[in-house]
């Protein structure tokens, strides 16, 4: 426990602007002060072509700095942002079926 909040701690004074939460899938970065994953400000990023206008529009309640931040984790931790995009794109709509059937909401019947 002292080794992990030592190593965000580091990870953290490297990147201003990020914290830490637990979740269900364990700890992750996030954007200080708002709900946003690293990984999800990337992701977005890039799924706009990397256009920082289109990139606030997608996220228009973050301020011009908050981006920086994710992108300044990035840039020192690109392989854990990079496996966690990954790992999120692998949950399709059938695979969600497939795996966890109790979350798919059941058909109504008449």
């Amino acid at each position: 426990m002292t080794i992990e909040l030592l190593d965000e701690a580091i990870r953290m004074r490297r990147a201003p602007g990020v914290a830490f939460v637990d979740g269900a899938t364990g700890r992750r970065a996030v954007i200080a002060g708002t709900a946003l994953d690293v990984w999800e400000v990337v992701a977005t990023w890039r799924n706009v072509e990397e256009d920082m206008n289109r990139l606030a529009q997608s996220h228009p309640r973050l301020s011009e700095m908050q981006p920086c931040a994710a992108f300044g984790y990035y840039r020192f931790f690109p392989v854990e942002v990079d496996a966690r995009i990954e790992r999120e794109e692998a949950w399709t709509p059938e695979r969600e079926r497939q795996e966890i059937p109790c979350a798919i909401p059941a058909e109504p019947t008449r």
